[in-house]
């Protein structure tokens, strides 16, 4: 009775695995192709003398809070009208809200790479 009972158990799990095993394949393929084009990118970026500079300019904008669109009255007609803010100001456009926010994190950047010569060139 008990090889009946293990059995039976092993057939459920086997049947449940089997109705699930799409989304889980779906998952592992997004996962190896993720993986894989970041091995890509890495491989790249070994032959790319500007990489390092992009990955400073990324951490700044990681660092940096996202554009968001807000709906304000407007200052002449008091319209309801859609802006963009940045760090509590608002934009008019978002290209206009996007270029503050990448001249903030370019501005990081360069922050970041004058202490690193402080550091290191500044001791004699």
């Amino acid at each position: 009775m008990q090889n009946l009972i293990g059995i039976f158990v092993f057939l459920c799990a086997a049947a449940v695995l089997y109705r699930v095993r799409e989304p889980i394949l779906r998952r592992l393929r997004h996962f190896d192709a993720a993986n894989t084009a970041r091995a890509d990118a890495q491989r790249r970026e070994r032959h790319d003398r500007f990489a390092h500079y992009r990955h400073a300019v990324m951490q700044g904008l990681e660092e940096l809070e996202t554009v968001s669109e807000v709906t304000v009255p407007d200052e002449r007609t008091g319209q309801p009208v859609k802006r963009f803010r940045f760090l509590a100001e608002d934009y008019a456009t978002r290209e206009d809200a996007d270029r503050a926010r990448m001249s903030m994190a370019l501005d990081k950047a360069r922050a970041f790479y004058a202490d690193i010569d402080q550091q290191f060139l500044g001791r004699h």
